[in-house]
């Protein structure tokens, strides 16, 4: 392997292969035979060759942000895993047809700073963003806090790279976005979490960068009430809201008991938030005026609002969201799920769920 890619891509002391072997909540920590950091294409397809001819298991890992143990080995000395942080290259960007080409170990925080200093927007984004790598993105079918508005990664994904377990080279990189030939293949691989072949590069969907962003947040007695009053928040704004993120009550306490928020952002506690933003090409005083002049029709739906009057309050908004995970892991054991239904059946599922899940262990909260 070290012939391939040189000894320095090769890792196998044991301590510099834990950041690669444990996963994020430190649930899984099976030892890999090594971790093998591609520089190019070329080193991907000679790897995967020799790794066929070897019988050797292969594990494709991009930032090892999962929460679900699936990027890292399933067994002791079994896989070797495959991470492509090396090929990290943001490649061009097409400003006629708002298209960004990036190799598959660019990072996601890259991606979205290089299409703002062109005065365009990449819309997905996740707490991860600063680490996690695009090619993870692709085969998880990310989805983050925008994807009310923008989608999942497959919405903005125009085109892909990839090379097959037979080390193949797949290259479906055409910027039409009306495309009638053939088999869709970036939407075969976007999801398929590394089980089809490894990605290399992709061509991502940009847009024009909005003006600015309006950020507020509601309170509410309960989660039955927020998804009711949302419900009719959301045609009021529908093309201006880009997140939507309901936050439950208990949130809010491990954030403060793990030393992440000093107090609730509200003077009282309530059961249930809604965390919003919306993304503007006009300006911002003009829209506070008319969400204002707009939520007085709904003014008997909530408890109470907050909109952040500085650039800090609205930070600290987001960086609260983005420190959940953070205060659960640090709470002790947590159930993780990403789980997707209609907005219709979300008071059904939690009330279903929750007894369910307390049947197998009490008091859960």
């Amino acid at each position: 392997m070290q012939e391939i890619v040189s000894k320095k891509n090769v890792i196998t002391n044991e301590n510099d292969l834990d950041k690669f072997n444990n996963d994020w909540r430190g649930y899984y920590n099976f030892k890999s035979i090594c971790a093998v950091l591609p520089e190019s294409v070329i080193d991907i397809k000679k790897i995967i060759k020799f790794c066929s001819q070897e019988n050797i298991k292969i594990v494709p890992q991009a930032g090892n942000t999962s929460l679900t143990g699936a990027s890292v080995p399933s067994k002791n000395d079994y896989e070797i895993i495959l991470n492509c942080r090396k090929m990290n290259k943001i490649l061009s960007i097409d400003k006629d047809n708002l298209l960004i080409e990036v190799e598959a170990g660019a990072t996601l925080d890259s991606v979205k700073e290089y299409a703002s200093k062109n005065n365009f927007y990449f819309p997905i984004s996740l707490s991860s963003s600063g680490s996690s790598l695009i090619a993870g993105n692709i085969a998880t079918n990310a989805g983050g806090v925008n994807a009310l508005k923008y989608g999942t990664m497959r919405d903005n994904l125009q085109g892909i790279e990839i090379v097959l377990a037979d080390a193949t080279k797949i290259s479906s990189m055409s910027p039409m976005k009306k495309n009638n030939t053939g088999y869709d293949i970036k939407n075969l691989f976007c999801g398929s979490e590394g089980t089809l072949g490894i990605i290399t590069k992709a061509l991502l969907k940009i847009y024009p960068k909005p003006k600015d962003f309006f950020h507020c947040i509601f309170a509410f007695e309960s989660i039955e009430n927020t998804v009711s009053f949302f419900n009719e928040f959301h045609k009021l704004f529908y093309e201006k809201l880009e997140s939507a993120e309901i936050i439950p009550k208990i949130s809010i306490d491990l954030t403060i008991k793990h030393g992440f928020l000093k107090k609730s952002f509200f003077n009282k506690e309530y059961g249930s938030y809604l965390l919003c933003k919306f993304s503007l090409f006009e300006e911002k005083q003009s829209f506070e005026n008319f969400f204002i002049q707009k939520i007085n029709i709904l003014n008997n739906k909530f408890e109470d609002l907050i909109i952040p009057q500085s650039i800090q309050q609205e930070n600290n908004l987001w960086k609260f969201r983005d420190d959940l995970v953070e205060s659960y892991k640090m709470e002790g054991k947590f159930i993780t799920n990403d789980i997707s239904l209609p907005i219709n059946n979300l008071n059904k599922f939690i009330t279903i769920a929750s007894k369910k899940i307390d049947k197998f262990i009490p008091s859960t909260r």
